[in-house]
């Protein structure tokens, strides 16, 4: 690899093209000593940083791959020896040029800028950076809306043009021939249909009405006469006369079970769930620290065991 400029287009980035092309233009011979010194300095750190990176690639893949052989990282050891053919151009001619002084002039250091003048250039920068990109986003927010008004516009272009007279017209015949096809159907409908007569409408609807308000009438007296024996029974299974469930004492150890519902009222069953409820919520607050207790000890014991077996 001598110098590609193809590949140094697609692999290195803004600065790193610089360095490229200076070393490969007739720029190169132009330098002064101290911009030679400066440039084989920037080139070597620049190498450096890439070899080290194509190093951790190469032990990475063989790692993943299993094997020394890996063709992942083509890239970047392309990459790699581009810059080290540029710092090797730059040490020629360093070394050129400290052979003979007399060839090029010493030329002068750049005097550095104080670090509070730094500062405050930096923040300029990034100041008039910040002013460009709001002013970007804000021309491309216009340039959607204007896009948004003009597709709207073109819909109701479209829809207009399509709702031409010759289509309403079009329109306005087929929805009176529809209309008179109706009309014409309602009329022959009419003839050809025969009225039932009065003395056979009551007839049939009677009957049927009749045998539906006796079927209604039995099941609601089966209904009520079962929901009588279901609460009878509900009371004389929980010990009591008036309907009531017999709550056990709440204990905050023992859990509550709760009665069946089966033929309680609505308010029964509630206050069941309330006291339900606040049985759980004793028993849950006295056997917390029980419970961790126990775990404590369980967790020592076991360890004791461990040592004793030793």
């Amino acid at each position: 690899m001598t110098m590609d400029k193809a590949l140094a287009k697609t692999l290195l980035d803004r600065d790193e093209k610089g360095m490229f092309d200076v070393a490969a233009g007739a720029r190169l011979k132009k330098l002064t000593l101290i911009e030679l010194q400066d440039y084989v300095q920037r080139s070597r750190q620049t190498r450096d940083k890439w070899s080290d990176v194509v190093k951790k690639q190469r032990r990475a893949s063989q790692r993943k791959a299993g094997q020394r052989q890996t063709s992942e990282n083509a890239r970047s050891e392309q990459k790699s020896q581009l810059l080290q053919e540029v710092h090797q151009a730059f040490v020629d001619r360093l070394a050129a040029v400290q052979a003979d002084p007399s060839a090029v002039p010493t030329g002068t250091k750049a005097t550095p800028i104080p670090r509070q003048k730094r500062k405050v250039v930096n923040r300029v920068e990034r100041a008039v950076t910040r002013k460009k990109v709001a002013q970007t986003q804000e021309a491309l927010v216009v340039e959607q809306r204007q896009a948004r008004k003009t597709t709207t516009r073109e819909r109701a272009a479209a829809k207009s043009a399509a709702t031409t007279p010759q289509n309403a017209a079009a329109k306005t015949r087929s929805a009176k021939a529809s209309a008179t096809s109706r009309a014409a159907g309602d009329k022959t409908a009419g003839k050809t249909t025969a009225k039932p007569t009065a003395a056979a409408k009551p007839a049939a609807a009677a009957k049927p009405a009749a045998t539906a308000k006796a079927t209604r009438a039995k099941k609601t007296v089966a209904a009520a006469a079962a929901t009588k024996k279901t609460r009878a029974k509900s009371t004389n299974r929980l010990g009591g006369t008036s309907g009531k469930p017999v709550m056990p004492a709440i204990s905050s150890k023992a859990p509550v079970r709760q009665p069946t519902s089966q033929g309680l009222s609505k308010a029964q069953i509630a206050a069941n769930q309330k006291l339900h409820a606040k049985a759980t919520k004793s028993r849950v607050a006295a056997g917390g620290t029980t419970k961790i207790k126990s775990h404590v000890a369980s967790a020592n014991r076991r360890q004791q065991s461990r040592r004793d077996s030793r």
